[in-house]
């Protein structure tokens, strides 16, 4: 997008705030940072200084029955030294909620991000990606999902989402000899029952089935059969526990996949801990094993992790944030032609408010990915390692805030 189209759309979410029923929240961020690693490559790593604006114009809609959210966020890095890698990164948002019945409801979403490196994510344990070499990609995601209530203890439930991704530039030198990416899709539905045993505790059955497609790195149809609990309260400590197994079937091999068998059986599975510490404190704790797609990065896999989350009220604006991730990812099948992934990932981020609608944010962010000495690979084509760290120091400045 160009500098006039992100006026346009700046101008267009800003001229249906005017609506009373709509809520306008703008925030701009400035910032500069250092970067242990811009080129993202293993071996001789290069650092600079770059500056950062960032806009996040989102708006909101809420009736009686439905609730519409809109965001669209930008953003420009401008890099000392290393000119050539300057870029702007786009992330567009829409979401819909609403209620056709006292007993029926629906939800749907629709996102489209264009960076030029991969990101993780601290809070989703679904969300693997894996830190790249710098090439710029498009992601675009879909969803559709809906519960029923049968009585007033028992829900139907289902979903529908396609995910697919988009690269600029399909191979990429590293000093491992070069990495070959692949355009990837995942689609997926998924449908199930859920139940309440009492106000505080219920239990599901669900059963998901995805086609996960990485070009020549194969395309896969997973299965998944899972019962899950959920106890607790939110307001103090909730858990939520689900367990099952994936049956993964592989369709099409690819130009560079070299396996053994064709379908392979595995436990899957999540713990998911959220609640209170202290007074004002908020932490999330999860861990989970599931067969995962790496956005046609390094083939479909096998994926151990286990995030951590902290954030803290520090007086009336201010916070703490700070996030933790780590990801094992093994392909599946016994596929020897691709390498076993390491990631481990930190975040905190210190925001400073002077006011409601002025703060000072400091962060400091840390990616260190690895293959395992231990790792049988017979192909040059597989993750490098990776390893960066990223300071920075900015204002956030949010012009329509009023305190809440």
């Amino acid at each position: 997008m160009k500098p006039r189209l992100i006026l346009v759309c700046a101008i267009g979410v800003a001229t249906v705030a005017h609506a009373a029923e709509w809520r306008f929240e703008p925030v701009v961020s400035f910032s500069a940072q250092d970067n242990s690693n811009v080129f993202l490559v293993d071996g001789e790593p290069q650092s600079d200084k770059l500056a950062s604006v960032a806009v996040d114009l989102a708006a909101s809609r809420r009736t009686e029955r439905a609730t519409l959210t809109m965001s669209y966020a930008p953003e420009r890095e401008q890099y000392q030294d290393f000119s050539e890698l300057n870029n702007t990164s786009h992330a567009l948002r829409v979401g819909a909620d609403w209620r056709f019945t006292q007993r029926s409801s629906w939800n749907s979403s629709f996102s489209w991000v264009r960076r030029e490196r991969a990101t993780l994510s601290f809070s989703d344990t679904a969300q693997d990606l894996v830190a790249l070499p710098r090439t710029q990609y498009d992601t675009l995601a879909a969803s559709l999902s809906g519960t029923a209530e049968q009585t007033q203890r028992l829900r139907w439930f289902w979903g529908a989402a396609a995910a697919s991704t988009r690269y600029e530039d399909s191979s990429i030198a590293t000093t491992a000899g070069g990495l070959t990416l692949e355009d990837s899709q995942d689609i997926g539905v998924r449908g199930g029952i859920e139940s309440d045993l009492s106000a505080t505790s219920r239990v599901r059955g669900e059963l998901r089935v995805n086609r996960i497609e990485e070009g020549a790195r194969g395309s896969r149809d997973v299965r998944r059969v899972l019962a899950g609990w959920t106890f607790g309260r939110i307001e103090r400590v909730q858990v939520d526990i689900s367990a099952g197994a994936a049956f993964s079937k592989l369709r099409d091999t690819g130009e560079l996949v070299n396996v053994e068998k064709t379908s392979a059986t595995d436990t899957v599975g999540s713990v998911n801990l959220r609640g209170r510490v202290g007074a004002t404190g908020e932490m999330s704790v999860g861990v989970s094993r599931d067969v995962t797609n790496t956005l046609g990065i390094s083939g479909a896999s096998l994926t151990d992790s286990a995030t951590i989350g902290y954030r803290r009220p520090l007086g009336r604006f201010s916070e703490l944030n700070f996030g933790a991730r780590y990801a094992d990812r093994t392909p599946l099948d016994d596929n020897e032609s691709l390498a076993r992934t390491k990631t481990k990932a930190y975040r905190a981020e210190y925001r400073a408010a002077f006011s409601a609608r002025w703060a000072l944010v400091v962060a400091a962010e840390k990616v260190d990915q690895s293959s395992p000495a231990s790792s049988s690979v017979t192909s040059t084509d597989t993750v490098p390692a990776i390893d960066y760290q990223i300071f920075s120091l900015g204002l956030r400045w949010s012009p329509l805030s009023r305190g809440g």
